[in-house]
């Protein structure tokens, strides 16, 4: 009995040991990607991309417009046979506008994971640099909600931004991140 109290003393001490060793540090990965200078030419591209897109929506949204409005003013002309081809067309033609709409959302996030793909590739190599230089066994990214509480002299934000040459505020001691 005396055997088992020794061995687990023992293993929480080994334990303690162990985690002492071990060095964490926090980053907020989405600050630095959001000033990183390469942002504003991935929003910029973004925001053209997606008037392209919009601008071809809309010629099919035209289309639409003009087919329904024939349809309101010719409906008494016509034939019901007539009239159900013509509805069939206008219900073939939303379900185009929404394919069409779907598509084109996930051809901008397809854009924008391209295009944010080396950024971010450029912030967690520089994330990996500072940690190792630091000697961190963790960090944790506060900008995805995985941290509850960080001394700030543990924070790398400000040097992953030098790394990156991205101008830094100057933080006064004391003072806790923003929220």
């Amino acid at each position: 009995m005396i055997a088992l109290g020794v061995v687990a003393i023992g293993l929480m001490a080994a334990s303690k040991i162990d985690t002492d060793s071990k060095k964490f540090g926090y980053v907020n990965s989405m600050e630095i990607l959001t000033l990183m200078p390469e942002m504003k030419t991935v929003e910029s591209d973004l925001e053209a991309y997606g008037k392209e897109l919009d601008a071809d929506y809309q010629v099919m949204v035209d289309e639409y417009k003009k087919k329904a409005t024939e349809y309101q003013k010719k409906e008494k002309e016509w034939s019901e046979a007539v009239k159900q081809v013509k509805q069939e067309e206008l219900i073939e033609m939303e379900q185009r506008l929404q394919k069409t709409q779907q598509a084109f959302e996930e051809e901008l996030m397809e854009k924008q994971q391209k295009l944010l793909t080396p950024l971010i590739s450029k912030v967690e190599t520089a994330i990996n640099e500072i940690a190792k230089e630091k000697g961190l066994s963790y960090v944790f990214d506060t900008s995805k909600g995985m941290l509850l509480y960080a001394d700030q002299q543990d924070d790398i934000s400000n040097d992953v931004k030098v790394k990156l040459k991205i101008p830094t505020e100057t933080k006064t001691e004391g003072t806790t991140p923003k929220k």
